[in-house]
């Protein structure tokens, strides 16, 4: 039987085999890892993966929680569309011709694009006629522009506004008053809003970055 240090160089040479990585595996380059979108609009984001062959890449990516968001990869392109408000993580997978696989992740953060309610939805009855008051509002959390307000009474919609854009932190207001001896004072209220983004994010390590500025679509 061999002596017991023998053993020790065999030993050492198993570790630093099993640990080394494949070279010829394509690696991420981008020196990013966190991302801001907001719902409903939709988040675009050139990755960059390096393959020491210069294979030719495939992609996919995955998100820890759909809830928050739905990804996809369009080429080397990361969309990512808010849905509600949360953080997730996002893994992109790259894979060489011959299954060698790197990966990039993405802290992701998803806020809404805007706020919105009712200030005012009731109706009663005044000298036997029904009245009623509507008032909407909309407050932007970031700057949107092309603003659709539709106002819907009892399922019907009652009036379209449109809003040439807000400003984050603006708040707009759309609706009325009516009545008359038709008038039922009855109502349930519900709004539409459907806006486009006005912001661009920019990549954080300024132009030294490799992938260009990240942007909101809509």
């Amino acid at each position: 039987m061999r002596p017991p240090a023998h053993r020790i160089p065999l030993l050492m040479l198993l570790t630093v085999a099993i640990g080394c990585e494949d070279p010829g595996a394509p690696a991420s380059c981008d020196p990013a890892n966190t991302l801001e979108a907001y719902s409903p609009f939709t988040l675009e984001r050139r990755t960059c993966f390096h393959d020491p062959d210069g294979d030719v890449l495939s992609y996919d990516v995955t998100i820890s929680d759909p809830a928050i968001a739905d990804v996809a990869m369009v080429g080397t392109t990361l969309t990512v569309t808010g849905k509600d408000a949360g953080k997730s993580r996002i893994t992109v997978t790259a894979m060489d011709p011959d299954g060698n696989l790197g990966t990039a992740t993405y802290d992701v953060t998803v806020a809404l694009a805007w706020d919105s309610g009712f200030s005012a939805c009731y109706g009663l009855y005044v000298d036997g006629e029904g009245r009623v008051e509507v008032v909407a509002w909309v407050k932007a959390n970031v700057a949107i522009a092309a603003i659709r307000h539709e106002l819907y009474v009892n399922g019907e919609l009652h009036g379209v506004s449109n809003y040439p854009g807000l400003l984050a932190g603006q708040t707009t207001r759309f609706g009325g008053a009516w009545g008359g001896p038709n008038t039922d004072p009855n109502i349930e209220c519900s709004h539409v809003i459907h806006a486009q983004p006005i912001v661009t994010q920019l990549d954080q390590g300024g132009d030294g970055w490799p992938n260009g500025p990240a942007k909101l679509a809509g």
